[in-house]
This record gives C-alpha cells, sequence and structure tokens, in this order.
C-alpha cells in the first residue's frame, strides 16, 4: 500500500518502528503547519500500545484515516 511505503522511507534505522522523530519528519512532510504539540498527540494517539514507537500497522492505519 502507499501507507506502507510512506512508513518505509521515512523509517530512517529501517528497524520497523518509527520514533517521534521519524514522525516528525512524516508530519511535516504532510502539513508544515503542524505544531510540536500537535505532533506529540498525534503520536500518542496513533501510538497504540503506548510503547513510544509506531510499528507498521498503527502507522499504516493512521495514514489510510488521513487519505
Amino acid at each position: 500500500s502507499s501507507a506502507k511505503r510512506v512508513f518505509e522511507k521515512f523509517d530512517k534505522n529501517k528497524d520497523g518502528k518509527l520514533s517521534l522523530d521519524e514522525f516528525r519528519e512524516v508530519a511535516l512532510a504532510f502539513s508544515p503547519y503542524f505544531t510540536q504539540e500537535d505532533i506529540v498527540k498525534f503520536f500518542e494517539e496513533i501510538d497504540v500500545d503506548g510503547n513510544g514507537e509506531l510499528n507498521a500497522d498503527e502507522f499504516t492505519s493512521c495514514i489510510e484515516k488521513m487519505l
């Protein structure tokens, strides 16, 4: 899916997870107007298991809602 490709592009260290820093780049690519606060809030909403990282499933379901 296109969401999976986006995930792989921004997963800089290829560990299969997006850190908050990696996610920030994704969010700003979609909208340069996101504030740091918006990004953190969004990240925490997507991070269903609360482990501080987004796996491909968490990320993909979020992106598909946005598209």
